[in-house]
């Protein structure tokens, strides 16, 4: 009789145990599933600023001869042309690469124009034979011609061209500069002789003024 309730007394804990088990299975399986995703970005390089500059000294109020004697100067210290003179300047805007990342070229997708102001009056001046303006090594005879040009270095005839990400102008990029100037060639007969003597003569003299604009623009 002992025996009998001992073996049901156990086989009680026995489905006790059984049924405790299953619960404790029952909490801790489970279907699981994870994702995840990352992402990062930098600030797209730009270039232009960094070292874009433009040094731009056309004219002086005094020159020198070949022996380094002042041959002509300005009395009231304004600048001026004459005569057997000439100069020429360098301007630049050029790129700067990114060296830590080794990017040669915008990001982004902009605007390159270059804008050249003349100020005065250059008519008698154009027609001098004697007076020619320089850049790059080539010469031409009015100042209408040289402001063709320079807005040329652009890439385009009107001064302004839309570059794509990754390209520089064809004018303008790392370690890129230009030459502009003037030579009035010292005249070698009479009739080169009038023309310089009647420039020299006016009334008021002619003068001008040169201001070259330079710039990028982001394209939306």
């Amino acid at each position: 009789m002992k025996k009998n309730k001992v073996m049901r007394f156990a086989s009680v804990v026995l489905v006790m145990t059984l049924l405790s088990t299953c619960m404790v299975g029952g909490t801790f399986a489970k279907y699981t599933t994870q994702s995840e995703v990352e992402d990062d970005a930098r600030v797209a390089y730009w270039g232009w600023g960094k070292a874009a500059a433009i040094e731009f000294d056309m004219f002086d109020s005094e020159y020198k001869n070949d022996g380094d004697v002042v041959t002509v100067k300005s009395e009231d210290g304004d600048n001026v042309v004459a005569p057997g003179t000439k100069k020429s300047a360098t301007f630049a805007f050029a790129y700067t690469n990114n060296t830590n990342d080794a990017i040669e070229a915008p990001e982004v997708d902009y605007t390159f124009s270059v804008d050249f102001e003349v100020v005065g009056e250059t008519t008698e001046w154009d027609k001098n034979a004697n007076f020619v303006w320089t850049l790059d090594g080539n010469d031409y005879q009015t100042v209408a011609l040289l402001k063709a040009a320079v807005l040329n270095l652009a890439g385009e005839s009107d001064g302004s061209k839309d570059y794509k990400a990754g390209a520089l102008p064809t004018g303008f990029g790392v370690g890129t500069d230009h030459d502009i100037g003037w030579k009035w060639i010292y005249s070698e007969d009479a009739a080169g002789d009038v023309a310089d003597t009647a420039l020299g003569n006016m009334d008021p003299l002619d003068n001008v003024s040169f201001t070259i604009t330079i710039t990028a623009t982001q394209i939306d």
